[in-house]
């Protein structure tokens, strides 16, 4: 299995990640890539002064430290729970349809 790196940064703050991680292939790499930026701003969400999030970036790298893709932090964050995967298009449908009822906003308050 090929061995990725996976480097939090920042304009001014670089995080290394010099241990890295087996996974199967790329989208893999991405797919943790995205975990990870998920679980940043989930901490930064609980923080007294939230770290402004909008400029960092996964960047994944191969072992040999060559840049192989670079995931960029959303520009917000919601906290809700993730959707199971879906087997079949009638079940996504119906899931897209429960998110998008007139009405009903997801969005958490900031105030």
């Amino acid at each position: 299995m090929p061995r990725f790196h996976f480097h939090l940064s920042a304009s001014d703050q670089s995080f290394r990640d010099d241990i890295g991680f087996d996974v199967i292939d790329l989208a893999a790499a991405h797919t943790r890539a995205v975990r990870l930026a998920y679980r940043v701003m989930m901490f930064a969400a609980f923080a007294d002064c939230p770290p402004d999030l909008r400029r960092w970036t996964v960047r994944i790298t191969d072992n040999g430290q060559r840049p192989v893709l670079t995931v960029v932090f959303p520009a917000r964050f919601e906290m809700e729970p993730r959707m199971p995967e879906v087997g079949d298009a009638r079940t996504l449908q119906q899931r897209l349809e429960t998110l998008l009822e007139p009405g009903v906003s997801r969005r958490r308050s900031c105030a």
